[in-house]
């Protein structure tokens, strides 16, 4: 097979040659043991061997509500998302959001964060891509029905800590049901936000008594979250 020009410009970036044994997948599970076939100016074939029913999904099926931040923290908080086995993610514009998204500029971003998605599930070897849904207003998010388990606001103000919901967590069902975690932008949410995302079912949690940024919330609710449910060994 004629591989796509990402992957060409990847395996070149490995310094791999031909006759090396690579690993390929297409998003939906499984994987295929494959080999580098002679490669040209820009472009590069494989030769598929097998094929693997492996599955590397966390056992918790948690969809990320991560309101719009700056471009970089934005890109890392997907990045290490899907490392720790996120299994949607959902831009959101709040209030305080520092990025603000329409038109030509939001599918743009779209574009890129498919990419950010796609390069770290290679890096951490998962083969079932996260899907990346378009951006919305917090309020409209918000009113959309919703069949999650489990709905967790990080809330630095709030008094249940998010260690305390383990008991729940081992309780829930596995996939297709999710947990939902919403997190806000660098400046927070404001009150109004706050009470409609409680109001939607959303439950205020705290990461502890340092304000953590944005994105280093996301890495830190989502590594206890799996570990409490098993996700990480």
């Amino acid at each position: 097979m004629v591989l796509p020009a990402a992957l060409v410009r990847h395996a070149k970036a490995l310094r791999l040659k031909q006759g090396s044994a690579i690993t390929l997948f297409n998003g939906l599970g499984g994987e295929y043991a494959a080999y580098l076939l002679p490669t040209g100016r820009g472009t590069a074939q494989a030769d598929i061997i097998d094929w693997h029913p492996v599955e590397r999904e966390a056992p918790l099926a948690i969809r990320l509500i991560q309101a719009l931040i700056s471009s970089d923290k934005m890109d890392i908080s997907m990045q290490k998302a899907v490392e720790l086995g996120v299994a949607s993610l959902q831009p959101v514009e709040s209030q305080r959001s520092s990025l603000h998204l329409s038109g030509e500029r939001s599918n743009s971003k779209m574009v890129h964060w498919q990419r950010v998605v796609i390069a770290a599930a290679e890096q951490c070897g998962r083969n079932r891509l996260p899907s990346v849904e378009t951006p919305l207003p917090i309020t409209e998010f918000l009113s959309m029905p919703s069949n999650s388990a489990l709905r967790l606001l990080l809330d630095p103000a709030a008094s249940h800590p998010l260690g305390s919901i383990k008991p729940r967590i081992n309780t829930l069902p596995r996939h297709p049901a999710y947990v939902d975690v919403l997190i806000g932008p660098e400046g927070g949410f404001t009150a109004e936000e706050n009470e409609a995302a409680r109001q939607a079912g959303f439950q205020a949690c705290s990461l502890g008594p340092r304000l953590m940024r944005a994105e280093t919330a996301a890495i830190a609710a989502m590594t206890l979250l799996q570990a409490q449910a098993g996700g990480l060994g």
